[in-house]
């Protein structure tokens, strides 16, 4: 049987009454909540906003507006005119409303959720870029009632169609996860065959193309092909092992910073002393090393590092913003693209010192 005859046989041959909303109901607009208000009064009562995840839910506070059967709606921004069916206690924000029936007229209240599922979005006025649906729109959506000269009847009317709508919905709702579900274990059995295969690939070309065994090649040991390399050591002040007036250690300027250029071709011994232009020079190529990475590398040594700044060399001087009245300045390896570097560091503008 179609919607239609059901909805005649349903019916029964009594009358329909359309009736704004305003008239049968009443209609209240949430209050500011600002995330710190939330923070500062958590608790138990859900408070409902413009979102629609988690069905609206912005946190709970330990106080509520409304206790009850409710039926709220989205007045502003992209979500205007999405409708809840709310129970219970809650609050909501300024941007949502609640609607209440006002007993004029025998009102289902989820019946009137599911009617206003599909006329409040045609209500929403978008001028200005932001949609909105005020509560004096809300309030001109005509309502059916079906039989309003009879509660009884108009009630058990209401009711049957939203015991159809609830069971269609929950249907829906299932039908929904079973696909999810299956979906989701479908794409994942894709994926990883899809990783397992491809890791296969890796591991075959990988072989291949590395498989020297039988190959007039000249086998050396990783030590003969590459630098050393040394673990770091906090610089003691008044050490000659760390500090003997020349550069051991380096980290940013109290006033500014300065960065140490840093290359897998830097080797000097721990104990080996060097300037800072001598450092520099060994490096080479470049790779910049944040403050952080500085402490980090070589050490935070107090006095010592102080004193030993003065022994790095700077090379450039460089702005960051507008109005910067001191420069900061760093020491560029000879040899290095010192207009890559700069461009590396942000600066607004440079010049070699």
């Amino acid at each position: 049987m179609s919607g239609l005859g059901y909805m005649e046989r349903l019916l029964d041959g009594a009358a329909v009454e359309w009736v704004p909303l305003g008239e049968i109901a009443i209609l209240r607009r949430g209050r500011v909540m600002s995330k710190e208000y939330l923070v500062k009064n958590a608790g138990d009562y859900p408070v409902y906003s413009s979102q629609t995840a988690r069905e609206g839910m912005i946190g709970k506070i330990g106080t509520f507006d409304f206790d009850g059967e409710y039926v709220s709606w989205t007045t502003d921004g992209a979500n205007a005119g999405t409708v809840f069916h709310r129970t219970g206690r809650f609050s909501i924000t300024n941007v949502c409303g609640v609607i209440k029936s006002n007993c004029a007229e025998p009102l289902n209240l989820k019946f009137l959720y599911y009617w206003l599922i599909r006329e409040a979005p045609k209500h929403v006025v978008s001028g200005m870029g932001n949609p909105k649906l005020m509560s004096h729109q809300v309030a001109k959506i005509l309502i059916p009632i079906p039989c309003p000269e009879n509660t009884q009847k108009s009630l058990a009317i209401q009711a049957e169609i939203v015991r159809i709508l609830d069971a269609f919905t929950a249907l829906t709702a299932e039908l929904t996860a079973e696909l999810t579900a299956e979906l989701t274990a479908e794409l994942t059995a894709e994926l990883t065959a899809e990783l397992t295969a491809r890791k296969t690939q890796y591991n075959h070309y990988r072989n291949q193309l590395l498989g020297f065994d039988g190959a007039d090649v000249e086998w050396k040991t990783l030590g003969d092909l590459t630098l050393k390399s040394y673990s770091g050591a906090t610089p003691k002040a008044g050490s000659a092992k760390y500090y003997d007036g020349r550069m051991r250690s380096v980290r940013r300027e109290k006033m500014g910073r300065v960065f140490i250029m840093h290359s897998m071709r830097l080797d000097i011994e721990v104990n080996e002393c060097a300037t800072g232009a001598e450092v520099m020079r060994r490096m080479g190529d470049v790779t910049l090393l944040s403050p952080k990475e500085v402490d980090r590398v070589f050490g935070a040594g107090g006095a010592a590092t102080r004193r030993a700044l003065s022994h790095v060399e700077a090379t450039h001087k460089y702005w960051m913003k507008e109005g910067q009245t001191q420069p900061f300045k760093c020491a560029v390896a000879v040899g290095a693209d010192a207009a890559q570097c700069m461009a590396d560091l942000g600066a607004m503008r440079w010049e070699a010192v």
